[in-house]
């Protein structure tokens, strides 16, 4: 019931969001990736989650996989889960289930959907980088779950509309990546306006005026531009399948995992180059490219969004069998 905009429009939102603060734009990233997945849930569920308008925020930790006990009508939910970004805000949150009994179905988590109040957050989000994103650990002692909030990720969704045909995969890994192009983008906007009036203490001539600088900036402006022209493109033809109603090929989907990890490397290598270029104003905890350098790295360690991802693409090209879970 939301605008339901064109995947590309979204992503663009949230680099948006990116450039003004990593930790916002990881955090908003999220609300697109929840709709995939609330998705396979019954309608009953989402009026009932939604009762209180569109503005519900959902959050949730899906791993590490608790084993959940089958109960008449629904599950036995217990145990900890990692990594709930944006967890401190929600209303309802989610966790991932394997079930007891039931095999084959991998790294595939079963999500039971809780009211937060039924949840516990241990706050132990003490990291380098993304640190307002309160990624905190969430901790559910013996609740019981009814069948009808539960959905899997990459389930077959019971909304209408194209937007939850995305295939999850790609689309969460589109969505932490977009995080360092926007990240990346406000990093040669910082370096710019620093390089452009720093007078050194020691007389040498401006940032600006220094011929290293200017060809560093000149690579990196095409450097990002480029991963974020692949990037783009590669969402485009995702989207497309998915309007005309068929699935991404393999080699589709392989080619979106691979633009998003290497949207993350580059983004994150020019957040690095634009701190090194700022001198030693950058080191100060009162400049932005510090904190843009340090969020720009948590991405590229992300499991959606590391180099494993290119390999993993690259074996798919080349006709090998991909590893479990991809893409």
């Amino acid at each position: 019931g939301g605008d339901e905009r064109p995947f590309a429009d979204i992503l663009r939102l949230v680099e948006r969001i990116a450039q003004a603060d990593g930790s916002a734009g990881w955090v908003a990233s999220f609300a697109p990736q929840t709709a995939l997945y609330l998705a396979t849930l019954p309608l009953r569920a989402l009026d009932e989650i939604y009762s209180d308008g569109p503005d519900t925020v959902v959050a949730g930790g899906l791993f590490p996989m608790q084993t959940a006990q089958v109960l008449p009508g629904g599950y036995l939910v217990d145990g900890q889960w990692s990594f709930a970004s944006g967890c401190l805000g929600a209303s309802w949150l989610g966790v991932g289930m394997s079930v007891e009994g039931q095999q084959g179905e991998g790294t595939t988590p079963l999500i039971a959907m809780l009211p937060a109040s039924a949840v516990e957050i241990v706050p132990n989000w003490d990291v380098v980088g993304l640190k307002a994103t309160a990624s905190h650990d969430l901790k559910v002692v013996r609740q019981f779950v009814a069948t009808e909030f539960t959905g899997r990720r990459g389930g077959t969704p019971l909304v209408e509309g194209a937007l939850y045909r995305f295939p999850a995969l790609c689309g969460a890994a589109f969505f932490h990546a977009v995080v360092a192009l926007g990240i990346a983008r406000a990093a040669l906007d910082d370096l710019r306006s620093i390089a452009i009036g720093k007078i050194s203490i020691s007389g040498a001539p401006r940032p600006a005026d220094r011929g290293f600088v200017q060809l560093a900036v000149g690579k990196a402006e095409a450097e990002l531009r480029s991963a974020r022209a692949f990037f783009y493109e590669q969402v485009e033809v995702v989207w497309a399948a998915v309007k005309r109603g068929d699935v991404p090929t393999i080699d589709e989907k392989a080619l979106a995992r691979i633009a998003a990890s290497h949207a993350a490397e580059v983004g994150c290598a020019i957040t690095r180059t634009a701190f090194r270029l700022a001198g030693t104003t950058a080191t100060r905890m009162s400049c932005s490219l510090q904190r843009r350098m340090r969020d720009a790295a948590m991405i590229t360690q992300h499991a959606f969004t590391n180099e494993g991802n290119v390999e993993s693409g690259g074996r798919v090209l080349l006709g090998i069998e991909p590893p479990a879970g991809f893409p």
